[in-house]
């Protein structure tokens, strides 16, 4: 008999080794993470690469440093329903942790109970008994463990997702922000086209009216000056639509928003993007994916652990009267103790479709971790790309537009003096306007690209 025993404890033992053991993170991020594209730009010589530091290991107050923008932000952050709805999130699930935890001190049941009794002979009685009930269930198969240390990493997880919610929320008013400054710089500019093209339809009918242009060319400067109305209405109609995303975002009703100039923006002139290593498993978002699959990797092992049985200690404490009348004083003392092992007899099916269950939410809780990562490398590589791309472009649409100005210029003083067509004017000022457009759109472009590697970089970590 004692050898029966010792076999099945050995047995036990030996089966919840695979029930114990706390997660150990296996998270690799992939060979050359960001492409050989961005690679080039990650050599240590590029400018974009000269600090220790990366851009998205910082606080975006370094990184944004408009005061009408940080101002904008900070009310984002204290107003915005998605960023509030991810806190609660964080709420709820310390609240489950904290219920967790406690599942390791007994359990205690105050109770009470009272029995009339009537004989004929003897009349009336009242029975009444008070008790205290206390059962306390050992963690020996990691019921109990295993639970915890999920909940504690569903914790983590929602607190890595709040902070991915608010770098994503910084990014987004800041690009907001810029689109906002973008349209107001294209605004200026069309507008000034605008009125320039007035002079200029003046002039051309005053030399119609000489004979040195036609009615045909008149008319043509004519309808093109009321091709750029529409495209001052339609960038207003633009910039409305902008504002009031903004105002959802800052959490207030559709409004004027107080901005600076796109001229006045800057960026850090120097930052880094780091190795892929230091900034990927930085990223909230992936941080947030690991601690997804902890928190299944730890419900997989307590699933198994519920094919082993419960072992629960059990003790009542109490009074009970048996004496004639109602609210005489008690006159017994009740104590008991007791032990147990409780097994299901009748759920091995279900406990195996759970276990089934949890086996496949830690594959896909994996699978999710390792496209988070795939994701969050794409996405660098593109905005590395873009970053250069428009820092590049700057110098270009500096001479470009500067030698169409000088083209205009020369056109409508040529058009005066009648040496040259009025398709050479049209052609010079909608050249000119196009290229200004495009200039303020790259200066808006490359810092909005700025703001989203801020995010994509890590959103402050734990700087925020």
């Amino acid at each position: 008999m004692k050898k029966l025993i010792y076999t099945a404890v050995m047995a036990l033992m030996l089966a919840s080794c695979g029930i114990w053991g706390k997660y150990n993170s296996e998270t690799k991020v992939p060979e050359n993470a960001f492409g050989q594209e961005a690679a080039q730009y990650m050599d240590g010589s590029n400018k974009a690469d000269s600090m220790n530091v990366s851009m998205g290991a910082i606080s975006w107050r370094y990184v944004f440093t408009d005061a009408k923008l940080q101002a904008l932000i900070e009310t984002a952050l204290a107003n915005n329903k998605d960023l509030l709805v991810a806190h609660e999130n964080v709420v709820q699930s310390e609240a489950a942790l904290k219920s967790a935890r406690l599942a390791y001190l007994p359990s205690l049941v105050l109770g009470s109970a009272s029995t009339p009794s009537v004989t004929w002979t003897a009349g009336g009685k009242w029975d009444y008994n008070t008790n205290l009930y206390a059962t306390w269930q050992l963690d020996f198969f990691g019921q109990i463990s295993n639970r915890k240390w999920a909940a504690k990493a569903t914790k983590q997880q929602m607190e890595d997702m709040e902070q991915a919610c608010r770098a994503s929320l910084i990014a987004q008013v800041a690009n907001c922000y810029y689109a906002l400054l973008m349209l107001d710089a294209q605004l200026e500019v069309v507008n000034q086209s605008k009125e320039n093209w007035s002079k200029t339809v003046e002039v051309v009918y005053y030399l119609k009216e000489a004979g040195i242009t036609t009615e045909a060319g008149a008319a043509q400067l004519e309808a093109n000056y009321f091709d750029i109305c529409t495209q001052v209405k339609n960038l207003e109609a633009e910039q409305n639509k902008v504002r009031n995303q903004l105002c959802v975002l800052i959490g207030q009703a559709p409004g004027e928003i107080s901005r600076g100039k796109l001229y006045e923006q800057t960026f850090p002139e120097t930052f880094s993007v780091g190795l892929p290593a230091s900034t990927l498993l930085s990223r909230p978002d992936v941080k947030a994916a690991e601690r997804g699959l902890e928190a299944a990797y730890y419900n997989l092992h307590a699933s198994r652990s519920d094919f082993f049985p419960n072992i629960i200690l059990g003790g009542t404490a109490g009074w009970k009267n048996e004496k004639d009348g109602v609210f005489d004083s008690p006159s017994k003392f009740i104590t008991a103790a007791a032990g147990a092992l409780v097994a299901s007899l009748f759920d091995a099916g279900k406990q195996r479709a759970a276990n089934e269950i949890a086996s496949s939410k830690q594959t896909q809780a994996r699978l999710m971790l390792e496209q988070t990562m795939l994701n969050a490398g794409s996405e660098v590589n593109s905005l590395i790309i873009d970053f250069q791309t428009q820092l590049e472009n700057i110098k270009s649409f500096e001479k470009e537009v500067e030698s169409l100005s000088r083209a205009r210029e020369s056109t409508e003083y040529l058009m005066k003096y009648g040496t040259t067509t009025y398709l050479e004017v049209l052609t010079a000022q909608n050249t000119l306007l196009a290229a200004q457009v495009n200039q303020i759109a790259n200066k808006a472009g490359l810092l909005q690209t700025v703001s989203s590697l801020y995010q994509a970089l890590g959103g402050g970590g734990s700087q925020e």
